[in-house]
């Protein structure tokens, strides 16, 4: 059973860590910039954003995907991210603003 949580407030890292699926040495998670709020854990990152949409009936053009490791570095490369409408042609956000709002809402919902 995959497990995944949902974070809406702020959160201490170490709390979440035995709560969610890692895979390997970090953690998959999606972030909604609409909402502010983003799900942790997870196989695939579709996981994350298929929760988000389901539950919480999320728009998926606000839904990005990283990963995050315990040391605090995300990658923001996943799947979910290719969105060519929205410009954005490659798993890795290209958009710098986009990608600083996604660090920003991960670094302000999880305290390390």
């Amino acid at each position: 059973m995959e497990n995944i949580v949902i974070i809406d407030s702020i959160s201490y890292f170490r709390d979440l860590q035995d709560r969610v699926t890692w895979h390997s040495d970090y953690i998959k998670g999606v972030v909604d910039l609409k909402n502010k709020r983003l799900s942790l854990g997870g196989s695939l990152h579709a996981d994350g954003e298929k929760l988000l949409i389901e539950k919480l009936n999320v728009n998926n053009e606000y839904l990005w995907g990283f990963n995050l490791y315990p040391d605090q570095e995300i990658e923001y490369e996943s799947l979910i991210n290719i969105k060519p409408k929205l410009g954005n042609k490659s798993i890795v956000i290209a958009d710098e603003i986009i990608r600083n709002e996604v660090k920003t809402l991960i670094l302000n919902l999880i305290i390390f």
